[in-house]
């Protein structure tokens, strides 16, 4: 598994990247944050431990909009995000 900073520099690419206004949205969907995720340890599922994870609310968007809220704020809070 990644080490904290290669963890911190994920963070702060992929946030960057889904706050960037003018990115072009194949940057988002293809590949590239499945390869940065690889290259940490992460194993693709297919979304299988997400809906264990959180389970009904993989279909409700405001209960899953609050929870993502939830968490960006951990996240911002463990890897000092701005």
């Amino acid at each position: 598994m990644a080490d904290m900073k290669q963890v911190h520099d994920f963070a702060v690419k992929w946030c960057d990247k889904f706050r960037d206004q003018k990115i072009n949205y194949i940057e988002l969907i293809d590949h590239y944050m499945a390869d940065d995720c690889a290259a940490l340890g992460f194993v693709m599922d297919c979304g299988n431990a997400f809906s264990e994870r959180y389970g009904k609310a993989v279909n409700d968007y405001k209960e899953l909009d609050s929870r993502s809220k939830n968490c960006f704020q951990r996240m911002q809070a463990v890897f000092d995000l701005e």
